[in-house]
């Protein structure tokens, strides 16, 4: 086998190629053209009769599932997956809904380790199941009888490859901690943390590195996901209290706890074990969507000792470097639904000045720097805004108008930068980031056609969303074969290959193969056959530079 890369070749060859390497891609004129503009692109039409009924959007970070129908048959459901090409937007299942019931709540369903989990119910034994794929037909397939269903109120956590779950009841055990590392001798009780049929009601499960923090009784607790690993670590003692929430924040773990007396705010420290009481508060808003995490703090929401206002606090562990980030104005009309999210290290939340209603605010953890961007719904009536999801450096937030309208709306931070999409999407559900592109389901109002099917959100060249880099290829040849290979490209959706002959004669001579989402392609040639060759990657907003520019002599 012999290797050809450009610098190989002869002197004279080296000064053409290094002309060609300037002057060719100036004649590439049959290039990728389909850059989309900014707006919904429709991925794939699954039910072209009607809404394909979309439901449980979950992104891995290889590909997309989803559960839909290809009919107007309810009972027509299954599991699909997609990588946002049409062409591999496939059907993973064939089960028949007629003795199958999909779950009203789907907290449980999720990617771990590019497996896909979701329970399922059999109607014939009544009997609740885990299932799991890879997206692919055959690691599609049940792992076990559950013991009881997956209750809505306490969602599965991935941890490293591990699945966590806790089935609600089960005959034996109680409501326990389960892990599933996706095969069927893998999915099993971690441990019974309460002996005998008594439940411990493991909740508030997260991940933290490689291992599975969760809150039992007024208490936290660590599991890698055996029986052994699985322990207590802290001790709140004295007065009878309850932890509401927990979160990470680069290993240290943050928990609020309450009490007759008031709230407390403390943390765990994941490495060295100590816990440490930070501050006293007179609430500290138990809901998740109030708390985030923005690089070594934690926002939260909370209302001091002998306050009546719901302020946006800060912390980095330590008494002095727990303070109020702004005195927005909120008293007791509500202390939820502030949806504090991380955009690329700016904070983007909902807050209620009593002046504008609930609106879209930004901080960036100082006073100046908190303030509100838009006033989406002008005056003091509220904008009722929710599904925040971060896709770089833009904020995507639905908006809902009526019972009937949604509009998706996007901010970059600034008030004329905060604009509505104008897609005329109705029935909208919460977005997921993929690959750093915007994906969901709802219905085009625009069109008859497209009823609840699964779009993604194309950027148009402002500077939103992630730039296709170039390949970089290589060239191997064995007898009148030869093959050309490149690393895949991070949101690539297809590659273009470019090929002229040598000597090169002109921009006439040049030619393309569109070769799909692969990365080699092999070719049977002639002895003698000579050509430049270089790869352009590709998506349907965004086309790369070209590669290097190899060229190759069969025979040589």
């Amino acid at each position: 086998m012999k290797i050809l890369l450009h610098y190989q070749q002869t002197m004279n060859d080296k000064r053409l190629l290094i002309y060609l390497h300037f002057i060719l891609p100036f004649f590439f004129l049959v290039a990728f053209t389909g850059i989309a503009v900014a707006g919904p692109e429709l991925i794939k039409d699954i039910n072209p009769n009607g809404s394909s009924d979309i439901r449980s959007l979950r992104a891995g970070n290889e590909r997309l599932f989803f559960f839909a129908q290809a009919d107007n048959n309810s009972h027509s459901l299954q599991l699909w997956t997609s990588n946002g090409v049409e062409q591999d937007t496939l059907q993973l299942t064939d089960i028949n809904f007629n003795e199958y019931t999909y779950p009203v709540s789907d907290t449980s369903n999720l990617v771990v380790d590019e497996l896909y989990f979701f329970p399922l119910r059999n109607q014939s034994d009544r009997k609740h199941e885990l299932w799991r794929s890879d997206g692919t037909l055959q690691g599609t397939y049940k792992l076990i009888d559950l013991p009881d269903y997956l209750d809505p109120w306490y969602p599965a956590a991935g941890s490293g490859s591990l699945y966590y779950f806790v089935p609600w009841n089960d005959p034996e055990f109680g409501r326990e901690l389960w892990v599933s590392d996706g095969s069927v001798s893998g999915t099993r009780l971690v441990k019974d943390i309460n002996p005998g049929r008594g439940s411990s009601s493991p909740h508030n499960l997260i991940a933290v590195n490689d291992r599975l923090y969760f809150v039992v009784g007024d208490n936290l607790w660590v599991s890698n996901g055996a029986s052994a690993g699985t322990r207590q670590v802290t001790y709140f003692e004295g007065v009878h209290g309850r932890l509401h929430h927990i979160i990470n924040v680069n290993g240290m773990i943050y928990m609020a706890y309450s009490y007759t007396g008031g709230h407390e705010l403390w943390r765990y420290d994941s490495i060295s074990g100590q816990n440490i009481k930070v501050r006293d508060f007179d609430h500290i808003s138990p809901g998740a969507r109030e708390f985030a995490a923005v690089g070594d703090h934690l926002f939260f929401i909370a209302k001091d000792v002998g306050s009546d206002a719901y302020d946006l606090w800060k912390t980095d562990g330590t008494l002095a470097g727990t303070v109020v980030v702004k005195n927005i104005g909120e008293t007791n009309v509500g202390y939820t639904d502030w949806y504090l999210t991380n955009v690329n290290g700016t904070l983007f939340f909902r807050a209620n000045d009593g002046t504008h209603g609930w609106e879209l605010w930004k901080s960036d953890g100082t006073v100046s720097g908190t303030f509100m961007i838009k006033d989406v719904v002008d005056g003091a009536n509220s904008s009722d805004l929710y599904c925040f999801t971060a896709v770089g450096d833009t904020l995507f937030f639905a908006q809902k108008q009526s019972i009937y309208v949604t509009t998706l709306w996007m901010s970059d931070g600034t008030e004329a930068g905060t604009v509505d999409t104008d897609m005329g999407v109705s029935s909208l559900r919460c977005p997921v980031n993929f690959n750093e592109q915007l994906y969901f389901y709802g219905s085009d109002r625009t069109t008859d056609d497209y009823a609840s099917e699964l779009y993604r959100y194309s950027f148009s060249d402002s500077g939103h969303g992630t730039t296709i880099t170039a390949p970089e290829i290589n060239i191997s040849t064995e007898g009148v074969q030869v093959t050309i290979s490149w690393n895949s490209v991070a949101n690539a959706e297809g590659y273009t290959l470019f090929y002229a002959a040598y000597p090169y004669t002109g921009p006439e001579t040049i030619g393309s193969i569109e070769l799909g989402n692969i990365s080699s392609f092999s070719a049977d040639l002639w002895n003698g056959a000579a050509f430049y060759v270089t790869i352009k990657a590709h998506r349907s907003d965004d086309v790369s530079e070209y590669s290097n520019i190899p060229f190759f002599i069969i025979g040589q």
